[in-house]
């Protein structure tokens, strides 16, 4: 009887051993893993989250700025874009109602008519106000082309003055006054006796100038300069016999 009650006994205390055993094991797995809040889960999120709009952000601005720009240069070129065009009676820069324009490329078709190129590019035709040089075919005709070619000088360059109330003659032609070094190439015309002092159908195409082309006139005939040394058949006259 002694015997059994023993071994019960330790049979017993093996038992709650291996319980303790167990529930020590079950604790020890229980605390590998730490348990995680929602609010680490959050922050977690957001710190992968913010950088990923902030890129986003920058993009947009920098591609509005880029947007824009073609817009603003665009501007700038309208605003910079201009032209003369004298045929239309429109010119750089007036004073008066006088035209300013300056002609390049100047080629002398005879001693009273030239033609040039315009600050735009576009050819020009102008007959020089208040005279009148020889015909091509007329004597002194070549003459007179020439000592044309001198005034403008070898940049073939001039400037023109013109009057807005009546810039072009019935040809179409633009009427100007032709200034090169400041020479004025009309008054010179007919001092040296290339041309004669003609106003045309009326004296104030020649305006202010009357009286100054008037006295080289007289010059010129006074002292038989150029056309005057010989007996020469006016260019009008000429023009209407040969029309």
């Amino acid at each position: 009887m002694k015997f059994n009650i023993k071994n019960t006994f330790s049979d017993v205390r093996h038992l709650a051993l291996l319980t303790s055993l167990i529930s020590i094991s079950l604790l020890g797995t229980g605390c590998k893993e730490k348990p995680v809040s929602v609010q680490e889960k959050y922050e977690n999120t957001a710190e992968v989250v913010v950088p990923v709009e902030k890129e986003v952000l920058e993009e947009e601005t920098d591609s509005s700025v880029e947007a824009s720009e073609p817009s603003q240069k665009s501007d700038k070129n309208e605003d910079s874009l201009s032209s003369v065009d004298p045929e239309n009676g429109t010119a750089k820069s007036s004073n008066g109602g006088v035209m300013e324009i300056l002609l390049t490329d100047i080629n002398v078709i005879d001693g009273d008519t030239i033609q040039g190129l315009d600050e735009s590019g576009k050819k020009v035709k102008v007959r020089m106000i208040g005279i009148d040089a020889p015909e091509i075919g007329q004597p002194m005709s070549t003459e007179s082309a020439e000592e044309l070619r001198n005034c403008i000088g070898g940049e073939n360059r001039g400037l023109l003055f013109i009057d807005t109330n009546i810039p072009k003659d019935k040809y179409g032609r633009t009427l100007a006054r032709v200034e090169s070094a400041e020479i004025d190439c009309n008054q010179q015309q007919i001092e040296k006796g290339m041309a004669w002092f003609y106003a045309g159908s009326g004296e104030d195409i020649v305006g202010e100038y009357n009286d100054t082309y008037n006295q080289a006139h007289d010059y010129a005939q006074d002292n038989q300069m150029g056309v005057w040394a010989m007996d020469l058949e006016k260019p009008w006259d000429y023009r209407e016999k040969n029309k």
